[in-house]
Parts: C-alpha cells; sequence; structure tokens
C-alpha cells in the first residue's frame, strides 16, 4: 500500500526520523503496512523504531515552521 498525502480517516503521528522534531501525519494501516514488512521510513529512508512514534499530544502545528513539531 503506497503512502499517499491525504488527509488519514485513522492517523499517526510519526517523527521524521529518529533524531528530528519534525513530525509527519501517516494513514495508520497504510504504516503499520510498512512495519510489519519491516520496510524502511518513507522520508528519511532509516528503519522504523518505537521512538519515531508519537502521541497526538507530543505534535503541534508550529506556524513559524509550517510543519508539525514535537512540544
Amino acid at each position: 500500500m503506497p503512502i499517499t498525502l491525504d488527509i488519514p480517516t485513522n492517523g499517526v503521528f510519526v517523527k521524521v526520523s529518529s533524531q528530528s522534531d519534525i513530525c509527519c501525519l501517516f494513514d495508520k494501516e497504510a504504516f503499520l503496512n510498512l512495519v510489519c514488512q519491516g520496510l524502511e521510513h518513507p522520508l528519511s529512508r532509516e528503519p522504523i523504531c518505537m521512538g519515531m512514534i508519537v502521541r497526538k499530544s507530543e505534535c503541534f502545528f508550529n506556524t513559524e515552521r509550517d510543519k508539525f513539531t514535537l512540544k
């Protein structure tokens, strides 16, 4: 299942890389599919780890940077 630019019905926030403070919103099922297949993060090409997945309450839309970032 490809990752597409769309508003997910059921989403999950994921950091762009393990060391990043930038988050992206992914479709939960599509991201789970990546994890189950052992694929790399689609943006950073890093192995996906649990530390990349963040709670909705940990992210906010940073209007200065025009991105979702960690609080």
